[in-house]
C-alpha cells in the first residue's frame, strides 16, 4: 500500500509540474504577444490603417501570431484586429492542437510536385527527386491536405479565435490577414485553402516573421521607379516579362540583362532610390528555408547576403515592393525579410514559366489600376486557376511576405502625381 501511495504520489506531483510549466510558457508567450501589440498599436497609430490611400481600400488588419511549437506539440495563437476606428487592436488568443499529418501530408505533395518536368525557371538541385509518380498521386496528397488543414483551423482549441474573427469582419470587407510566425513549415502551407478565404473573398493572406519592426519611410515620386533585373535567361523567356513591365502607367523602368555583380550593386546605390526591385529568371533557396540563391548571369550565383548594404540603401531610400518572379523563393523572402523590406512576392516552389509570365501580367495590370496590394496578389493568384489543367498547382504557388509594420500599398503610394 505505502508502495502504491508513493507511486501515485509522483505521478500527481509529475503532472502538477508539467501543467506548471505549462501556465509558466502561456505566461511568457503573453507578455511576448502584450509587447508585440503595444508596438503594432504605436505603428498603426502613426502610419496604418490611417494611410489616405489605403482607407478606401483596407477597412481591417488581422495579425495572427503562430508561436513557438510544433506539429507534434501544437502553436500557440494570438489574433489581433486592428481597425481604423480604434486606438487598440482587439485581442484573441487560442491553441492550434497537434497535427503531425499536415506536415507529413505536405512534404509528400512537395516531393511529387517537385519531381515534374514541366518547369522553366527550374531550381538548381534535385532535392527529393521522384522517378515514379502520377497525377492522381498528386492530386490526392493535394485533397487529403486541404482536408487536414481545414480540420485543422476549424478544431475546437481554435474556434475562439476563428469565432471572433467572424463576430467582426463582414463578407465584403477587405482584410489583410497576415500569419506571423518563424516556423519555415507554417511558412510553407498553402494558407489560402483556409475555408475563411472562401467566404471572406476579399481578404487576402501574408506572411511575416515574428521579430523586430521597422517602420520604413515612404517616398512620393513623379513616376513609379522600377529597377528590373533579367537574370540568366536559359530555357525561360524572361523577355515576356520585359514587356509587361514596359507597358506599366506613370512609370520608369530600368532594365539590367543578365548583369555583372557590380553592375547590380551599382544601380541599387542609385540616390533616386526604386520604388520596386523585380527580377525574373531562376532562383533556389536552401532545404531548411534559411537562404536563397538568385543566378544573376551565365556564371554568378547571387546571395541577398552579398546585397545587404545596396539593399539596405535602397530601402532607405524608398525601396517598397520586392518581386522574385522565379522558383523556390522562400529562402530569399526570409532573408529580405530580415532587411525589412516592407513587401516581397515570391513563389513557395518551383514555378513552370508560363505561370510565372501570366502572374506578373495579371497582379502589375490589377496594382496598376489601383488594387490594393492584398487584392491585386489573391486575383492575379486566382487567374492562374485557367492554367491549372496543363499547370497542376499553380494557385499555390505566388505568397505575399511583409514587415509587420507596414500595412501595405497601392500604386498611388508610388506615384501620387
Amino acid at each position: 500500500m505505502q508502495q502504491s501511495y508513493q507511486q501515485q504520489l509522483k505521478i500527481i506531483e509529475s503532472r502538477y509540474q508539467a501543467e506548471l510549466q505549462a501556465k509558466q510558457a502561456q505566461i511568457e508567450i503573453y507578455r511576448q504577444h502584450s509587447a508585440e501589440m503595444a508596438e503594432i498599436a504605436k505603428l498603426l497609430a502613426q502610419q496604418g490603417l490611417n494611410h489616405p490611400h489605403l482607407q478606401a481600400q483596407i477597412s481591417k488588419l488581422i495579425i495572427l501570431t503562430l508561436g513557438d511549437g510544433s506539429f507534434d506539440d501544437g502553436f500557440p495563437a494570438t489574433a489581433l484586429v486592428c481597425t481604423s476606428e480604434h486606438p487598440l487592436p482587439m485581442t484573441f488568443t487560442a491553441k492550434l492542437p497537434p497535427e503531425p499529418n499536415i506536415l507529413r501530408l505536405y512534404q509528400q505533395w512537395r516531393q511529387i510536385y517537385r519531381s515534374q518536368k514541366w518547369f522553366g525557371r527550374i531550381t538548381f538541385d534535385e532535392e527529393d527527386s521522384v522517378t515514379n509518380f502520377s497525377r492522381q498521386e498528386l492530386n490526392y496528397y493535394a485533397s487529403e491536405l486541404e482536408k487536414c488543414l481545414d480540420n485543422w483551423l476549424n478544431s475546437p482549441q481554435f474556434q475562439s479565435i476563428v469565432k471572433e474573427l467572424h463576430s467582426n469582419l463582414t463578407q465584403r470587407e477587405k482584410v489583410p490577414v497576415i500569419i506571423q510566425t518563424k516556423d519555415i513549415h507554417l511558412q510553407r502551407l498553402p494558407w489560402h485553402l483556409w475555408d475563411f478565404f472562401q467566404y471572406y473573398r476579399q481578404a487576402e493572406i501574408a506572411l511575416s516573421s515574428i521579430g523586430e519592426r521597422t517602420e520604413k519611410p515612404r517616398k512620393t515620386r513623379n513616376k513609379t521607379r522600377i529597377l528590373t533585373i533579367l537574370g540568366n535567361g536559359a530555357g525561360i523567356d524572361v523577355e515576356a516579362d520585359r514587356k509587361v513591365l514596359e507597358q506599366l502607367p506613370q512609370s520608369e523602368t530600368v532594365f539590367i540583362v543578365e548583369p555583372t555583380f557590380q553592375e547590380l550593386h551599382q544601380q541599387l546605390w542609385d540616390e533616386l532610390g526604386w520604388d520596386i526591385l523585380c527580377f525574373s529568371g531562376h532562383s533556389t533557396s536552401t532545404v531548411d528555408g534559411s537562404t536563397g540563391n538568385i543566378l544573376l548571369n551565365q556564371t554568378k550565383l547571387l546571395t541577398i547576403k552579398e546585397l545587404k548594404h545596396a539593399l539596405t540603401k535602397a530601402i532607405e531610400r524608398g525601396l517598397q515592393l520586392a518581386i522574385f518572379n522565379s522558383c523556390d523563393g522562400l529562402g530569399l523572402a526570409r532573408e529580405l525579410a530580415d532587411l525589412h523590406i516592407p513587401q516581397i512576392i515570391v513563389m513557395r516552389e518551383p514555378v513552370p514559366d508560363k505561370v510565372a509570365q501570366e502572374f506578373l501580367k495579371y497582379f502589375l495590370t490589377a496594382f496598376a489600376r489601383g488594387e490594393s496590394l492584398y487584392t491585386a496578389v489573391r486575383q492575379a493568384r486566382e487567374r492562374l486557376e485557367g492554367l491549372e489543367d496543363e499547370f497542376p498547382y499553380a494557385t499555390w504557388l505566388p505568397v505575399l511576405f511583409q514587415n509587420s509594420a507596414e500595412v501595405g500599398m497601392s500604386w498611388r503610394d508610388l506615384s501620387p502625381g
